[in-house]
């Protein structure tokens, strides 16, 4: 029995619909980032990424629901790789600018490389141990997953109070640029209006 063989009778999924996920995850995330990285100006980072755990968590509940779907089930499969790859954005637009301002700026380039090995590893692992799980128990497996990415989404908010002030929201470009003129001349922040507490 081949490797596809195997896939099919553990989790029910054959090798084009595999293909088939990813595809609509990839082209989820190309086209989804840009705005959604616009819409997290002047908003809470950790809100974001909460946010992007918990489309996360939804998606591994909706994989999970499929295997009942009678004849909605690559539907339902499809509709998780976007939700995810929705996440995906969510949280990289925040985590990502945040790493880069809490780094000390001699160690922001290890402190990003850092951040992007974890993410690495992540999808390096999959591939091996998320199969031998699936193996064991499809259920498990996208149950344990939901409740990771839950609980993951409740650590974001409460890492809230622990973040400097100046690192709790994402900037607005121009308003970034002012504050920069602004250190850069030795005076003080300009006041601008307050920005959006999502």
């Amino acid at each position: 029995m081949g490797s596809a063989d195997l896939r099919r009778a553990r989790v029910g999924v054959g090798p084009h619909l595999i293909g088939l996920l990813l595809l609509a995850n990839a082209v989820t995330v190309v086209v989804a980032q840009v705005p959604i990285a616009r819409a997290a100006e002047g908003r809470r980072r950790t809100v974001m990424m909460a946010t992007g755990a918990g489309l996360i968590a939804a998606a591994c509940l909706l994989a999970l629901g499929a295997r009942d779907a009678a004849g909605g089930a690559d539907a339902a499969l499809l509709a998780a790789a976007v939700v995810i790859g929705v996440g995906e954005c969510f949280h990289t637009a925040a985590l990502m600018p945040l790493v880069a301002d809490l780094a000390p700026s001699g160690l922001r380039g290890r402190y990003m490389a850092a951040v992007g090995l974890s993410w690495w590893i992540g999808l390096a692992l999959a591939p091996t141990l998320g199969t031998r799980l699936l193996g064991v128990s499809v259920a498990l497996t996208f149950a344990v997953c939901a409740a990771a990415a839950a609980a993951a989404g409740v650590a974001m908010i409460r890492l809230e109070g622990r973040l400097p002030a100046r690192a709790r929201l994402t900037p607005r470009p121009g308003h970034r640029a002012e504050r920069h003129a602004s250190a850069a001349q030795g005076g003080a922040t300009p006041t601008t209006r307050s920005p959006t507490m999502w």
